[in-house]
């Protein structure tokens, strides 16, 4: 019930994320908040603050960064490539890093 994804984000954004989509509400809200609670520790592994999103009304949760960027600019794939791709190993530290016992 978990993922790490990378997206074009509504509002000219990129987005790179730990989706969080468990069985069933209280799950995901469960790890979320367990999360939450080792936040410092989380940030400080990826090497930047995040947004902490919990999304009450929704099933899912996410911890994710964003930054400007539009899937119309193809002059700057390559860049968005490059940031993907260092969010997603600082994404998996960040995940190593913490208890999720």
């Amino acid at each position: 019930g978990c993922s790490i994804t990378s997206s074009f984000a509504a509002g000219g954004k990129l987005r790179h994320e730990f989706y969080i989509d468990r069985a069933t509400p209280e799950e995901g809200k469960e790890l979320f908040d367990a999360l939450e609670a080792q936040k410092e520790l989380f940030e400080t592994a990826y090497g930047r603050a995040l947004t902490w999103e919990r999304l009450d009304s929704k099933k899912a949760a996410r911890i994710a960064e964003y930054r400007d960027g539009s899937v119309d600019l193809a002059e700057e794939h390559e860049d968005y490539i490059n940031w993907f791709l260092d969010a997603g190993t600082r994404m998996r530290a960040a995940i190593a890093a913490v208890d999720l016992e």
